[in-house]
């Protein structure tokens, strides 16, 4: 799998980490990764795993990401 993309800026508001991206493309390909390392590991400990996904236009980018990504049975 490619490496994630790097945040360009990370800090925290209270106790919410925020991460900053320098296009679309990388906040898209990052939240990808994320979300497919938590099914694997998820889909790992217990056999089986359910997400609820967006399908909204500001969504596009990432669903593409994350269902490119290889390992998961979609």
């Amino acid at each position: 799998m490619p490496a994630s993309p790097v945040p360009a800026k990370t800090f925290t508001a209270d106790s919410l980490a925020v991460r900053v991206y320098a296009t679309h493309d990388d906040l898209a390909a990052d939240a990808a990764s994320l979300t497919h390392e938590f099914l694997q590991q998820t889909l790992a400990a217990q056999g089986h795993a359910a997400a609820i996904l967006a399908s909204a236009a500001s969504q596009v980018r990432f669903l593409a990401a994350l269902t490119g990504l290889p390992g998961l049975d979609w």
